[in-house]
């Protein structure tokens, strides 16, 4: 993944599939929720829901064993209900889990809630860090610094940049 070439994944707004249950609008941009699956390819399995919990709502998300998850809480508050009880989750609170598998369970609280969920599988490579850069090992990190020195980046095709060279997401 970290060599493939630079691609854009865009889903309009109004295809963004969702679904109503249990009083929690989910919303899935990438991957699959509740039987609803994202219209966007990716070269890699990951999940991004956008979920809006009524209070006293329920959300379910079914975790594969070896997926890591984490919510991040952006609006209102909620309830996390595990195995071994509960915990509130407050205004910009993250929430992760651990591999395993399991069902994640939040509750609406007293205000309307709405959070993101990320869930994807570890790659199960090192970490190596540097600059905007990470990747696997130090070699690796060498060759790319050496490629965007040389221009060897590329450019993402389609792309509409501003005068200051930043790219305007549409």
């Amino acid at each position: 993944l970290k060599f493939m070439p630079p691609q854009i994944v865009h889903v309009d707004v109004a295809d963004i599939p969702k679904i109503e249950k249990n009083s929690a609008l989910i919303r899935v941009p990438l991957g699959t929720s509740n039987g609803v699956t994202s219209p966007a390819k990716l070269p890699y399995p990951v999940r991004l829901v956008d979920v809006t919990l009524q209070p006293d709502a329920t959300f379910e998300q079914e975790l594969t064993a070896a997926e890591n998850c984490f919510i991040y809480l952006f609006e209102g508050d909620a309830v996390f209900e595990g195995a071994d009880g509960e915990a509130k989750i407050e205004l910009y609170d993250v929430l992760a889990t651990r591999p395993g598998g399991t069902t994640l369970r939040i509750r609406g609280g007293a205000k309307t809630a709405r959070f993101v969920l990320f869930a994807g599988n570890p790659i199960g490579e090192p970490i190596v860090s540097y600059g905007p850069f990470v990747m696997s090992s130090r070699e690796d990190i060498m060759k790319v610094m050496n490629d965007y020195r040389q221009g060897k980046m590329g450019a993402l095709d389609g792309s509409t940049y501003d005068a200051k060279g930043n790219l305007i997401l549409t």
